[in-house]
């Protein structure tokens, strides 16, 4: 993908809100599959028993160069708020128009004696605001442990990947061909069947 198509697939996923059919067509749209991924590796036993078993390993995110990607910003003031004003609520109004409201602002499906378990801790007690910040950054941090990816490019002459990834051009490029569906590997084996991946496949998106 060329720099104008990625920056149209970003333009086009941050304008994007929702998990709906139309919301994906949209990025569907101005999405080109790459016709090859690269992988650049320096040469080390890792590496080539990695490349012997045809295997990758994916990184979780608390684990990447930039300590901020998939770090979420959360708004603390509309946290506060949102607490203090459900605060309220629960001295005038029924669960059952508690949960509407709730749902009306975005939190669908809440379990029912986890809302009952809330409300009667509201009715009780004024929440330690401090702490549930403090409990919201833990969260964040778990979160970024539980995201998994791998990088890849569409350029086997990449430059600047063959300097950085690839030991300063003493290692080696693993090209993977896209459009040829006889050389994939992922789902033939006996034991895939019980790899969640068999069911979710990966997603390949282009970097901007």
């Amino acid at each position: 993908m060329s720099k104008q198509d990625r920056k149209l697939f970003w333009d086009t996923l941050n304008g994007l809100h929702e998990n709906s059919q139309e919301c994906w067509d949209k990025l569907r749209a101005v999405y080109k599959p790459p016709e090859m991924l690269c992988r650049f590796r320096s040469v080390n036993k890792n590496t080539l028993q990695q490349l012997q078993e045809n295997k990758l390993f994916f990184s979780s995110a608390d684990r990447y160069d930039d300590p901020f990607d998939t770090y979420f910003y959360i708004d603390y003031a509309k946290v506060r708020s949102g607490i203090n004003s459900l605060k309220a609520l629960v001295h005038t109004e029924s669960p059952q128009q508690i949960a509407s409201i709730l749902e009306k602002n975005g939190f669908q499906h809440l379990d029912n004696d986890f809302l009952m378990s809330m409300i009667e801790s509201l009715k009780q007690t004024s929440p330690n605001l401090p702490e549930m910040e403090k409990d919201l950054s833990e969260v964040r941090k778990k979160v970024q442990q539980q995201l998994f990816s791998i990088c890849f490019c569409d350029d086997p002459l990449n430059e600047s990947l063959w300097l950085k990834y690839a030991d300063n051009h003493s290692g080696f490029v693993m090209i993977y061909d896209m459009l040829d569906p006889d050389v994939f590997q992922c789902g033939r084996e006996a034991h895939c069947g019980n790899c969640f991946m068999n069911q979710i496949k990966p997603n390949v998106y282009p970097v901007y």
